[in-house]
């Protein structure tokens, strides 16, 4: 009976040991999804009412499904979409982003992007562009001497 018991006795603190180790993996490696994408983007020199579009690529670094919840931009200027709502662990996905100049000067546009990432629920990207007016750099009529035919 005492040699029963003392096999159930190590069978137990075997599973518990077992127990508590899985226990302590599952700490270390937590499961959850994490959004990776580079936090700005430079589009470069924009003619005003042009529209300029790139492609970005978002991606789950996290070892769980990653889903987008919204993403939008600040202004009417700004437009970003997606193929898709959910991004898998380990998997990328590209976001088109497309931006309208209405006016000319140095432009900082912001998409904010809505996720189930524990650690970071909102990720702002940053859309840049220097838009210039075409007509105001361009002369209205040739300079003196410059007449065609002549």
């Amino acid at each position: 009976m005492k040699r029963v018991r003392a096999i159930l006795v190590i069978v137990a603190l075997l599973l518990l040991a077992f127990a508590l180790a899985r226990g302590a993996a599952i700490l270390m490696e937590p499961e959850y999804p994490a959004l990776a994408i580079v936090a700005s983007h430079d589009l470069g020199r924009i003619p005003v009412g042009q529209a300029r579009s790139a492609t970005l690529m978002l991606s789950n670094k996290g070892n769980v499904e990653l889903l987008l919840i919204q993403v939008k931009g600040n202004c009417e200027c700004a437009i970003a979409t997606l193929p898709s709502k959910a991004i898998a662990p380990g998997s990328t996905m590209p976001l088109e982003v497309t931006f309208t100049a209405k006016r000319a000067g140095k432009r900082k546009q912001h998409i904010l992007i809505s996720t189930n990432d524990p650690v970071n629920p909102v990720t702002v990207l940053t859309v840049i562009a220097d838009v210039y007016d075409p007509a105001a750099t361009m002369p209205a009529t040739a300079p003196a001497g410059m007449e065609s035919g002549k």
